[in-house]
């Protein structure tokens, strides 16, 4: 059984988080604050920042509210640095693993890429129980697809600490990787982490054969 000890973990190099929420701050003088905290709960940053007007105005911005969006991007000091490339599982554990590090209840959440394997952005999506019977997978597409991603790692942690895939987490990756393919959305890999391991299901070839 392959595990892997988890190494120093760096973050993903994709936007500046203090810009951000300087970007953020002032949208909400011009933007409700309520309107602005659900985009920020349904987007990640740097898809936020891609949008066109007509984009905006799609997911709920009124003209006047979108060119203020445009004013205020165009004003900022934002700077987005190049995007962390996705190699190898390795990749994606180094930055998935301080999301689930010594976590008391059981989380799952997606690494989400663009078509070259580039980190867009990351979301937890469950807390609790993660198991086949309670995890609905249209709703581990959902961030997925509202951010336009090509493809995503699922990442959950065992609150006891053994990183071994159960015979449950197989059947959950079949269900995704079977989904992603209708969807066109590819399940690159499902990592399960421990304390301070981690496995590949994909590695070891459960779920994805």
């Amino acid at each position: 059984m392959k595990i892997h000890e988890c190494s120093m973990a760096f973050s993903v190099p994709v936007l500046d988080q203090g810009a951000f929420m300087v970007f953020s701050d002032m949208l909400k003088d011009i933007i409700s604050i309520k309107k602005v905290d659900l985009l920020l709960k349904m987007y990640t940053p740097l898809t936020l920042l891609q949008m066109t007007t007509d984009d905006l105005t799609g997911i709920g911005l009124t003209q006047l509210e979108a060119k203020r969006f445009n004013a205020i991007r165009k004003l900022s000091t934002l700077s987005v640095s190049p995007a962390t490339n996705i190699t190898c599982p390795l990749d994606a554990a180094e930055i998935m693993q301080p999301h689930f590090d010594k976590q008391e209840k059981e989380y799952l959440g997606i690494l989400m890429l663009d078509r070259r394997s580039r980190v867009m952005g990351f979301q937890m999506i469950y807390q609790g129980t993660v198991c086949s019977a309670s995890i609905k997978v249209n709703e581990i597409f959902v961030p997925a697809i509202r951010n336009l991603s090509s493809a995503f790692i699922v990442g959950h942690n065992h609150p006891s600490g053994d990183c071994t895939p159960s015979p449950d987490d197989v059947v959950v990756t079949r269900a995704l990787v079977n989904a992603g393919k209708l969807l066109e959305i590819q399940v690159q890999d499902h990592l399960v982490f421990g304390d301070n391991k981690w496995t590949s299901l994909k590695e070891r070839g459960l779920g994805f054969s």
